[in-house]
């Protein structure tokens, strides 16, 4: 004779984690239609290439020329098909190249809790430009003096630069590390790549 069926309910949490990147990218919409489709495409290949879907790698998004939009906070998509979908629909702006009111943004208002800073997460900046030179180049070194006194660190991708002079100022530092310049279709793909393998080495 079968006695009753007994059903066991097992608890079961998922294990916090403990490390992770918060990584937001200024993307520059001063530059040309082609070139900004450009940024779009390498910021794309970046969000395949980082491990967005586990939750490794939070992601935002900010345009700057003149003035500066908030496109995305790093809590609002958690997989690489959403970002990259995110990506798709920002539109170039135009404008000036105002760099220091875009770093100033991201670290007092998309590095918060809030928006989806983690407080255990490594806290960077892809700063993705097509100019050699900003508004104020002084204004865009103090900028980025905040940021990495607040433990920022700050990438710049460059487009077709000829003068690396400002850039150099706001990159963290090894620049071997923390820049990198294209000017080729294949340093275009290559490039998320070897960021990824220098931003887990850093």
């Amino acid at each position: 004779m079968n006695g009753p069926t007994i059903y066991v309910t097992v608890a079961t949490t998922e294990k916090p984690r403990k490390t992770g990147y918060d990584l937001v990218i200024i993307l520059d919409s001063s530059v040309s239609q082609e070139y900004f489709d450009l940024m779009k495409t390498f910021t794309k290949h970046l969000a395949y290439t980082i491990s967005i879907d586990d939750q490794e790698f939070r992601v935002g998004l900010l345009t700057y020329s003149t003035d500066s939009k908030v496109q995305f906070n790093l809590n609002d998509y958690k997989s690489s098909d959403n970002v990259k979908n995110a990506v798709d629909k920002v539109q170039n702006r135009g404008g000036l190249t105002n760099t220091a009111n875009a770093i100033d943004i991201v670290r007092t208002q998309m590095f918060t809790p809030a928006h989806g800073d983690r407080d255990y997460a490594r806290n960077f900046i892809f700063l993705i430009t097509g100019q050699d030179k900003s508004l104020s180049r002084t204004d865009a070194w103090r900028a980025a003096e905040k940021a990495e006194t607040d433990g920022i660190g700050l990438y710049v991708i460059g487009f077709n630069i000829n003068d690396r002079d400002e850039l150099d100022e706001i990159s963290s530092h090894p620049l071997s590390t923390y820049q990198y310049l294209i000017r080729s279709e294949r340093e275009l793909a290559e490039g998320p790549h070897q960021i990824y393998a220098g931003l887990l080495r850093s």
